[in-house]
């Protein structure tokens, strides 16, 4: 009997062994298998077992999330670690409203109504926002002000379905996948006569879950959309024929309303209309989660057993229930110096902007840690501090064994610096080798012969305009003495204005770079000294600098920025130092420290606000 070879799965093949098994087979012996009846017969053999072949290659593809093609295999596998896929999330703002009321209007306090929407374009294109819940504000001289209220971007939407015999513990199918599901609230009216309402919670574990417990569970089906799931009188309470499920939602356009900056109030309040002013332009819309991304987090969310413990649980959760961030940072109280026990510190660099705002933080803490971390331990939010490095960088080349100009060598150099600092640094809990950098740059071309490097660090302070400030903060690094210099700002001093900078001048002679130094307000105009003593800076460790008395009117651009040399010693940027939280008292001194991002500066040469160019290339031929 001939052997049977079944390995192969392309046609012709499959067809060839197929003929080489019937040639083998006495009866066939003599056939001539390219006749057209029989060959006609091999073909739909060879092609049925070729069908069959592919279908269960992808039938087997789709069993794995590794290999998953389809949306709904991978959700399917999801489910079972017990993972549900992120939804759309609205972009949202905060605002201030002012209503100045016309004369009919006699009330003493104004109510700005739930879901009251406001216009807005991003883009060249409409967007809506609403408010989530009612505010309400007293008579001030006449006018009724809101401060800081959140909008967010969206649709409201109210589904109504009836439950029947059939359907008492769901799936009750919620008929658009565009749903933002932090907005679901979900109420159980008893009957269409009956207008008594129960709220319901959701709930994403079976723990402490009672036969009487009012919650429903939400999880993506193989259509695409959500489910809600309730419960069957053991895990939780089951409807009731006759029952009617109210789903309310903002169905929103995920990212593309981000940015949005002016918006008017659609309605009016008061008889008048409201005067709108921006706190925070529109930030933090994502799109659904993606294949891939279900791909990336659910085994991960499984490890963590839906507790907070490990610093990967607490990274994986926060990646899985917040999209915005683009890397996390997490670390425990006992690795401060000195240490703070009971806490647990978290950083997040966030895909848009460079702070994750406190409503995300509250979230994160009440929805996402608190309810799977251990009892007593406390969670703090600690912003990212960025330290921009900008480099002075000199190429020797040789030529002749090159065929590019100095220019085009420069551009190479310039690219390799940029794409060390995408791909290598740029996010938390990274550090800088300067020697690593020298070699990238040393093997980026074959014609480099040498490379020299000029580093400063670059501080960017954001000052509260017309407000006296004590200012403190660190460059991570020791800084050589006299090397300390701010950009220009508006200051005022009794009753004059100056435009001014800030600059270090050693207190020991000669400068001893462990030592200290005292900061000095100079005039710009004619570099006349106009505060002597405003402030300390200490060059070394972490370079420690402290304004006593820091006072801005008015500032070019979004930031002051503090340029200084790195000591030698201090090229390799492994920072040691975290700033003062909002809530500890104390300075958080975790070694190392992971909340500094370290990226390339991307200044450009500005005199009139004192910057130079971030990155600067020069290629100078040389011959060996």
């Amino acid at each position: 009997m001939a052997d049977l070879r079944v390995t192969e799965l392309d046609f012709a093949q499959i067809k060839e062994n197929l003929i080489n098994y019937l040639k083998s087979q006495t009866e066939f012996s003599d056939y001539n298998f390219a006749g057209s009846g029989l060959n006609t017969l091999i073909d739909i053999l060879a092609y049925n077992t070729h069908y069959n072949a592919v279908l269960a290659h992808l039938q087997t593809n789709e069993m794995f999330i590794d290999t998953a093609i389809k949306r709904s295999s991978i959700v399917s596998i999801a489910k079972t670690l017990g993972y549900t896929p992120r939804s759309v999330a609205g972009a949202k703002a905060k605002v201030s409203v002012n209503v100045e009321p016309s004369v009919s209007y006699t009330g003493t306090s104004l109510t700005i109504p739930q879901y009251t929407k406001f216009s807005t374009k991003v883009n060249d294109r409409n967007y809506t926002f609403m408010t989530l819940d009612s505010h309400t504000a007293s008579k001030i001289s006449n006018e009724f002000y809101f401060n800081n209220i959140e909008i967010i971007e969206g649709a409201y939407i109210l589904q109504q379905t009836s439950i029947n015999v059939d359907n008492v513990s769901g799936p009750i199918k919620i008929k658009n996948n565009n749903i933002d599901l932090a907005t679901l609230n979900v109420t159980i009216q008893n009957s269409i006569s009956d207008l008594t309402t129960t709220a319901f919670d959701r709930t994403t574990t079976i723990i402490d879950i009672k036969p009487t417990s009012n919650v429903y569970w939400v999880e993506e089906g193989a259509d695409g959309y959500y489910h809600l799931i309730f419960g069957d009188d053991i895990i939780g309470k089951k409807l009731t024929a006759g029952n009617i499920v109210n789903i309310t939602y903002v169905a929103s356009k995920g990212a593309e309303a981000n940015g949005a900056q002016t918006f008017t109030c659609s309605v009016n309040l008061a008889g008048a209309s409201p005067v709108t002013t921006l706190i925070s332009a529109s930030s933090g819309g994502s799109n659904r989660e993606t294949p891939d991304s279900i791909r990336f987090n659910a085994p991960k969310f499984n490890a963590t057993r839906n507790r907070a413990v490990t610093v990967e649980d607490y990274k994986t959760l926060i990646f899985s229930s917040f999209d915005k961030a683009k890397s996390v940072a997490v670390w425990g109280g006992e690795d401060n110096i000195p240490p703070i026990y009971g806490k647990v510190f978290v950083s997040i660099d966030p895909k848009d902007g460079y702070l994750v705002t406190q409503s995300d933080k509250d979230f994160l803490i009440n929805n996402v840690l608190k309810p799977r971390s251990v009892l007593s331990i406390l969670h703090e939010f600690v912003d990212p501090v960025y330290l921009h490095v900008g480099m002075n960088v000199k190429i020797n080349y040789n030529p002749r064994i090159t065929p590019f100009t100095g220019a085009q060598i420069e551009d190479i150099v310039a690219q390799t610096i940029q794409e060390y600092f995408e791909n290598e640094l740029s996010t938390l809990d990274k550090r800088f080798y300067y020697s690593r950098l020298i070699n990238k740059i040393q093997t980026s071309h074959s014609a480099i012969l040498g490379s020299l490097i000029d580093m400063r660090l670059q501080r960017r302070i954001v000052p509260i305009l017309n407000t006296h400030e004590n200012l403190k903060f660190y460059f991570t690094t020791p800084i050589e003495p006299n090397s300390l210099k701010s950009t220009y700002f508006t200051t005022s001093i009794g009753n004059k204005t100056f435009q001014a900078y800030i600059q270090d001048f050693p207190n020991e002679t000669p400068p001893s770079r462990a030592g200290t130094g005292t900061l000095k307000l100079i005039n710009r105009d004619d570099n006349s000294v106009i505060v002597p003593n405003y402030g300390t800076v200490y060059y070394g460790s972490s370079a420690l600098v402290n304004i006593t008395d820091f006072y801005v009117t008015s500032v070019s651009g979004a930031d002051i920025r503090f340029n200084a040399l790195p000591q030698e010693l201090g090229k390799d940027l492994n920072p040691t130092i975290v700033r003062t939280t909002a809530i500890s008292t104390e300075a958080v001194y975790p070694f190392p420290a992971q909340n500094i991002i370290i990226t390339l500066d991307n200044s450009e040469t500005n005199a009139g606000i004192g910057t130079t160019v971030g990155l600067k290339v020069t290629a100078v031929p040389s011959e060996i």
